[in-house]
């Protein structure tokens, strides 16, 4: 009985389902021939200060997710004689927030560098979306007194280009 449940709340968060660009065709089959390679997977680094809430920078991003369909989007290929893409009505976010303040700034270079090559190893779960992450790491104060945050964000380039992850942004 449950399993019956979950699988209709699943069907009922579908929004619509679509067939892949001749683009997303060839990122797809070269994202599968070498997952970990990272060559798909762009990141952008942005650093701040001054004050920021992170739990409404949080709450902002989701609420990107829900308005843009490409980033509630998953990917299917196998046993289909044509690879698909589904679009849902609800995804949460991929969120993971870091304290760095105790580090020096040096040792906060090394961790972010380091972050940033992990990030990008790691291969997304294409038929599960949102298929991006953000990272949001409070760095402490500069030498001046102002509150420091670097915010990554790493996506699948088969959701998004450059100029529209600038759209995003």
């Amino acid at each position: 009985m449950i399993a019956a449940q979950e699988k209709a709340a699943k069907r009922n968060n579908v929004e619509d389902i679509y067939p892949l660009s001749p683009m997303q065709q060839g990122l797809l089959f070269h994202a599968l021939l070498a997952p970990k390679a990272g060559s798909y997977t762009p990141q952008i680094v942005l650093q701040f200060s001054g004050h920021l809430d992170g739990q409404t920078l949080k709450a902002s991003w989701q609420t990107v997710v829900e308005r843009h369909s490409i980033l509630r989007t998953g990917f299917y290929w196998e046993q289909r004689d044509e690879p698909f893409q589904v679009v849902y009505r609800q995804v949460p976010l991929t969120w993971v927030e870091q304290n760095w303040q105790h580090l020096s700034a040096a040792e906060q270079t090394a961790k972010l560098s380091v972050s940033k090559a992990c990030n990008r190893s790691e291969p997304f779960n294409l038929n599960k979306p949102a298929l991006m992450r953000l990272t949001w790491a409070d760095l402490g104060k500069d030498a001046a007194g102002e509150d420091r945050y670097c915010l990554v964000w790493c996506y699948h380039h088969l959701i998004l280009d450059g100029w529209s992850a600038g759209q995003v942004l």
